[in-house]
């Protein structure tokens, strides 16, 4: 259609009349089309809903408006506020900035568009800083606003407002130097006004929302020949007489933001009623209109100007297309740089590089804390989310770069330094098999079981033999065997500790070595009985020997060892357990009950006392028969390999090194099986090898002799 006949259309209506002859529509009471802002249209709709009369508006964007119970007869071709906030905070969003202080003047305008956007940066992560109302006539209050946005460190300001009072503020800003960035609404981000204000440029940088412009729909005022005037207002088209005095220039110069949409406006008044009157090009066939039927057909119109479509949803409200400008201080104009769409899907566009920042190149980072590291957490110091210190995670916990609001502890099994954002691994600690160590202690071990197993055939081979007997004939061939099983509890001490090995490594060294100092300490008191004692206490030593007494005590002690090892075990054993010290996992084994481990360890060390005495006193026996001498020496040995373990496992357990103190217990226990092999049976196996000549009972009676006569 063409605007003659739209308008033609519309004033035609005048002298309808029912067929009652009473009039039923007319411009002035069943259509209202006025530059209305939101407050004042809110309240004029009101009044119109007695009679359900249409009302079609190009400038009042109030999201009230779109409540259908309230306004069911309100259409407009400007979008809701709802869609331009949703704009904003997309600019917001792109420049990553949360820091925000929001204003306007205290009208519906503002105060919806504001309850809106409060709701629309929650989800955002966006902080409104200051909220505040300018005004048109009272610079105090615009200076108060601007001094509190300063206080508040604020750099990115949303002037959500009519042009009068924006205009008051924005002067007051230029006469006070504050430089900001400002996102502004649509009813002055294109105004001409504004953009030629003196020294406009001190604001610093000038974004802004706008109706979406049409570069094709152009204005021009058509001059009308004088036959043609009308200075009444009967007529409406493009032949006004009053348009005489207009000139280019005054039309260019004013502001365009609403033109298409009062162009759109008036379009759709005119479908609606050449739908409603069922007109042609000609005529009308319908002469009878009702305000419901006007409704009604505003609901279903669609119909496209300049290639853009204009209908309305269930609200009454049109398709949302916003153009995002800048003020550009060179060419004094505002330059598209960017645009929204609510239709099909909200789409939003923008050149960050066509814009020009007062700052610099970059855009500025308007946050009211700066982001936090990798590895940090943010703690929160106020109200606002937005505003946080930066702390880094301690060690053993992390923060992923998607999570920034705690720190996280890592799995047991896991690490961390201080300030990461993820755990590592950590190393598993125990003795391997494959170790360097590991590999010793075993070929160690094994040399010494096969030894104490060769000396065992060599014995046995041997066993009437006089060498043989003097260390203590059958009872020594049990001392080897219980120092073979001895080191078996070597073996315990590699790889992963478990259950079985945790319980069982001490216990089977005390058992076993327990019954072998106690055959050691018999067998001193063998030796020293016969040459000291017998003579003396000859019931004492018969009886002794008739009734087996070194077996007796040999099984009373093994058996006491016995039962405090399987009370420990069972009332509180030791068990496996994990240690985390650094960057490392240490398997090891716990001490169980520390008073039966007192006790069992108490035990054979007074055993191997009372063997230390016994031998000592037989020092000085016939050379062949001096197995005091040895047995005092692998004592020596033993006592000072134990407590070589006792100083190492103090500072070993102080510095967390549970790994070596398993270690320095197996060579401890190695140790005071060696001794006793080569301390004990090595001479004898030497005599019975290479010297088979003093392996003689004729040598052993000549040495006893020779004894006797020394003593006498």
């Amino acid at each position: 259609h063409r605007q003659p006949s739209v308008c033609a259309g519309l004033f035609g209506l005048w002298g309808l009349h029912s067929p009652r002859g009473q009039p039923i529509l007319s411009p002035q009471s069943h259509l209202r089309h006025r530059a209305f802002g939101s407050t004042e249209t809110i309240t004029v709709s009101q009044l119109f809903l007695f009679n359900l009369l249409p009302v079609v508006t190009h400038g009042a964007s109030s999201v009230q408006l779109s409540n259908r119970q309230k306004f069911p007869s309100f259409f407009r071709t400007i979008p809701s506020d709802k869609f331009q906030v949703q704009a904003i905070v997309q600019i917001l969003k792109e420049f990553r900035w949360n820091w925000v202080a929001f204003v306007g003047n205290d009208k519906d305008y503002t105060r919806d568009a504001l309850e809106v956007f409060q709701t629309e940066i929650e989800s955002a992560d966006i902080c409104l800083a200051y909220q505040g109302f300018i005004n048109e006539s009272d610079d105090s209050v615009n200076a108060n606003v601007l001094d509190r946005i300063d206080q508040h460190k604020i750099g990115v300001v949303v002037v959500f407002g009519h042009i009068g009072p924006v205009k008051a503020f924005l002067k007051k800003a230029i006469e006070m130097n504050v430089q900001k960035v400002w996102i502004g609404s649509e009813t002055w981000s294109l105004s001409p006004e504004l953009l030629k204000e003196k020294n406009v440029d001190r604001l610093g940088t000038v974004l802004g929302v706008t109706l979406h412009q049409k570069s094709e729909f152009n204005r021009k005022p058509v001059y009308s020949s004088p036959s043609q005037s009308s200075d009444d207002g009967g007529t409406c088209g493009q032949i006004c007489g009053k348009c005489r005095n207009l000139t280019a220039e005054m039309v260019n110069s004013e502001d365009s933001t609403f033109s298409f949409s009062i162009y759109t406006a008036i379009y759709a008044v005119a479908h609606a009623l050449h739908t409603t009157l069922s007109c042609n090009l000609t005529s009308c066939m319908n002469s009878t209109v009702e305000p419901y039927m006007i409704i009604k057909a505003l609901k279903k119109i669609k119909f496209k100007l300049y290639n853009h479509s204009t209908e309305f949803d269930e609200n009454g409200d049109p398709p949302a297309i916003y153009d995002i400008v800048f003020w550009n201080w060179t060419s004094k104009d505002a330059v598209t740089v960017g645009s929204f769409r609510s239709m099909p899907v909200p789409t939003f566009t923008l050149d960050q590089g066509r814009i020009n920042w007062h700052t610099g190149k970059n855009p500025p980072s308007l946050l009211c804390s700066s982001d936090c590291l990798p590895g940090q957490w943010k703690n929160q110091t106020s109200f606002h989310n937005c505003c946080f210190d930066c702390v880094n995670c301690t060690t053993g916990t992390y923060i992923s770069l998607n999570h920034t609001d705690n720190c996280t502890p890592c799995q047991k099994h896991e690490w961390s330094g201080n300030g990461s954002t993820s755990c590592h691994t950590r190393t598993e600690v125990f003795l391997k098999h494959n170790e360097p160590v590991a590999i010793v202690l075993t070929l160690i071990t094994t040399v010494t079981m096969l030894l104490c197993g060769c000396t065992l055939v060599l014995f046995v081979r041997h066993l009437h033999s006089p060498v043989v007997k003097s260390a203590g004939g059958k009872m020594s061939l049990l001392v080897l065997c219980f120092l073979a099983l001895s080191c078996v509890s070597v073996f315990l001490h590699l790889g992963r500790p478990s259950d079985a090995t945790c319980k069982l490594g001490i216990p089977i060294f005390l058992v076993f070595y327990t019954a072998t100092l106690s055959c050691l300490a018999v067998r001193s008191f063998q030796i020293v009985s016969v040459f000291k004692m017998a003579a003396k206490l000859p019931k004492a030593y018969e009886f002794w020997v008739k009734h087996g007494g070194q077996w007796v005590i040999v099984a009373v002690c093994s058996f006491t060892q016995v039962v405090l090892s399987v009370l420990w075990m069972l009332i509180s054993g030791p068990e496996p357990n994990e240690v985390y010290p650094g960057t490392e996992i240490v398997f090891t084994c716990t001490l169980g009950n520390h008073s039966f481990l007192f006790a069992m360890f108490t035990f054979i060390g007074l055993l191997s006392l009372i063997c230390f005495v016994f031998s000592y006193m037989g020092t000085d026996l016939p050379k062949n028969y001096n197995e005091g001498k040895a047995i005092t020496f692998c004592l020596f040995i033993f006592y000072v390999s134990w407590t070589l373990f006792l100083t190492l496992y103090f500072i070993l357990h102080q510095d967390g090194d549970h790994k070596f103190i398993m270690v320095a217990m197996a060579f401890s226990k190695l140790t005071s099986v060696v001794d006793v092999l080569f301390g004990y049976f090595g001479p004898k196996c030497f005599i019975i090898i290479f010297r088979p000549e003093r392996n003689t009972a004729t040598y052993f009676q000549a040495v006893i002799q020779t004894y006797n006569r020394q003593i006498r």
